[in-house]
């Protein structure tokens, strides 16, 4: 168990909500098809590719800081998404766009500092367009959020939602683990939030570590392997799906879990993140009558 005074050294989490529309954000770009186009099933490495060609070509220095950070880099990014198609696709899987309909994308900052130099390239752009699969598509709208937590909506489970393949790392194997275990999703997420927005409250790693072994436990999931082909590497293997983590003890700590869910929807979860991979949902549970009533729906 965690002794309470070593608990109470954590900082506090109210603090932290009440400044969360300063922790990093979205930015969420449109585009328009000028001719009948075929994207891959994955798109993630396109889009980090043309999203660092034009940072590289409008601001050289935030494109390397950027990218150049091999650790924890500071973004993560999106699949595209159809706009009002029929999300028709090939056999293949290949996403397939006429001339004439939309996309868009989202690129995600953990840092509020490069939302804003990114959204003021943008402003400052008359005409600003993506080059990818040899062609230019035009921005044409583009909208920034910041995000926002509701300490009311926490409820005694949480059921996360892995929308795009993904995987954790360990230094103890060189195989990727394909289980969500609540220590290395947490604990992930932990980690990016020190590096970016200690100044908001430094996580003291070691403790939040035991209080999740002590604390959450997986109370229902549904999950299956996919494999992701980014550019001519070897498939990568990643789970989607869904975890319900129930939360036993609800403190300080539980709230700091809280944040650390929102934060997750910005920086995306395990390995690649600035290529798609990790994408993640999540929808809070208050009563334990209500999942169940939802599980018999599905």
């Amino acid at each position: 168990m965690i002794d309470k005074q070593v608990e109470q050294t954590f900082p506090e989490c109210s603090s932290v909500i009440e400044n969360i529309s300063l922790i990093g954000g979205e930015l969420k770009l449109k585009f328009l098809v000028l001719q009948d186009t075929i994207f891959p099933a994955f798109t993630g490495s396109i889009v980090r590719a043309s999203f660092l060609h034009f940072l590289s070509e409008k601001d050289p220095l935030l494109a390397d800081i950027l990218h150049k950070d091999t650790e924890i880099r500071p973004y993560a990014i999106s699949q595209i998404n159809a706009v009002k198609t029929d999300k028709r696709r090939t056999n293949r899987n290949e996403i397939i766009l006429r001339s004439g309909e939309y996309f868009s994308f989202s690129l995600r900052f953990l840092d509020s500092e490069f939302l804003d130099k990114t959204v003021k390239i943008f402003v400052n752009e008359p005409k600003p367009s993506f080059y990818l699969l040899n062609q230019d598509f035009p921005v044409i709208s583009f909208e920034y959020k910041k995000p926002s937590y509701d300490i009311s909506q926490q409820g005694f489970m949480v059921k996360i939602f892995f929308n795009t393949p993904t995987y954790f790392s360990s230094l103890r194997t060189s195989h990727p683990m394909l289980f969500p275990e609540p220590k290395y999703l947490f604990m992930t997420i932990a980690k990016n939030w020190n590096k970016f927005n200690s100044k908001y409250g430094q996580i003291p790693l070691d403790i939040l570590k035991k209080w999740i072994e002590e604390n959450i436990v997986i109370n229902d999931y549904k999950l299956q392997t996919k494999r992701v082909y980014i550019g001519k590497r070897n498939p990568i293997l990643g789970f989607k799906g869904w975890v319900v983590y129930r939360f036993l003890k609800q403190d300080n700590i539980f709230g700091w879990i809280g944040i650390l869910c929102e934060y997750a929807k910005l920086c995306n979860v395990g390995g690649n993140r600035t290529a798609g991979m990790g994408e993640i949902g999540l929808k809070w549970i208050k009563e334990k009558k209500d999942e169940l009533r939802r599980e018999k729906k599905e």
